[in-house]
């Protein structure tokens, strides 16, 4: 299974100067912060000059005082700035939101490996510990053995569906949202990486569901095999860091290949002729009454 995606990848950066220019946009803050500043400053020396009975204040203290105020202020008003939130941004940790508030050089690439890793890093310590068998799982017994049968030959089917939806989420979908830069571009790359968080989470339940059921005689075999299917998805994720770090690695102008060939899971085609070797055998056993 092939897809691939193409497209100019546009990024972008905020100047220290147009930081700056957000930081003072809020004169009244500024205004506000220097006159409280100020007047802390006044009061705290007019207790001095009582306790120690000597003026000192002329212009040069008064403008000292000034002068303390307003960078006390600015650097105030800096650390507002630098603690602010960017809109849409709420549900994300500190250190994504910052990434995406001052925009440094290739900022896109790594607000996205940031927010993958947020999201799909526990996800993938579930499934770890589902695969390895760390997780305890309650067993039940189909209903019938032509549930059972019927639910486990739609496991193949499922697992390629799973596999173009994971090609249509990583690979043809997610690397547009860099083709336009500008706008609500990081709010756009967390609703990709919502996407696919949404879609691994229903990987784990597809992993969980093969736990619950409990395979009949004739049918272990079958049912191991298909076990661990969500492995090519895991593959494809991967391949999503690796192409985020080669955005960011190369130089303005560079061509960065995007082209990945997902491997059917191992085990899919041994897991058509073990069905095959026990459908007759199946077909006995409904006859027989296993229902």
């Amino acid at each position: 299974m092939q897809a691939s995606s193409e497209g100019v990848i546009r990024l972008s950066q905020k100047s220290w100067w147009h930081h700056a220019v957000d930081v003072l946009r809020a004169p009244s803050v500024l205004l506000t912060t220097f006159l409280a500043v100020l007047g802390v400053l006044w009061l705290l020396e007019e207790t001095a000059i009582q306790f120690l009975g000597h003026d000192p204040r002329g212009w040069g203290w008064v403008c000292a005082l000034a002068i303390v105020s307003a960078a006390v202020a600015v650097g105030l008003r800096v650390h507002q700035y630098l603690k602010s939130v960017p809109e849409g941004l709420d549900s994300v940790s500190r250190r994504a939101q910052r990434i995406a508030h001052l925009q440094r050089p290739k900022w896109e690439c790594r607000l996205a490996q940031q927010l993958l890793a947020e999201r799909l890093g526990p996800l993938e310590s579930q499934l770890r510990a589902l695969l390895e068998g760390e997780e305890f799982v309650a067993a039940k017994y189909s209903v019938t053995g032509r549930e059972y049968f019927a639910w486990l030959r739609s496991r193949g089917e499922n697992v390629l569906r799973m596999l173009e939806v994971a090609n249509q989420l990583v690979i043809r979908q997610f690397p547009t949202v860099f083709y336009e830069s500008g706008g609500d571009l990081a709010v756009r790359i967390l609703r990709r990486v919502e996407a696919i968080e949404r879609f691994y989470e229903a990987t784990i339940e597809f992993e969980r569901d093969s736990y619950t059921h409990f395979p009949p005689e004739h049918f272990e075999r079958a049912h191991k095999l298909q076990q661990g299917w969500s492995e090519p998805v895991r593959a494809l994720v991967t391949s999503l860091f690796a192409f985020l770090q080669q955005v960011r690695e190369a130089d303005d102008g560079d061509r960065v290949e995007f082209d990945v060939v997902v491997g059917i899971p191992d085990g899919i085609e041994e897991f058509g002729a073990e069905l095959d070797r026990v459908s007759d055998s199946a077909e006995i056993l409904v006859e027989e009454g296993w229902y």
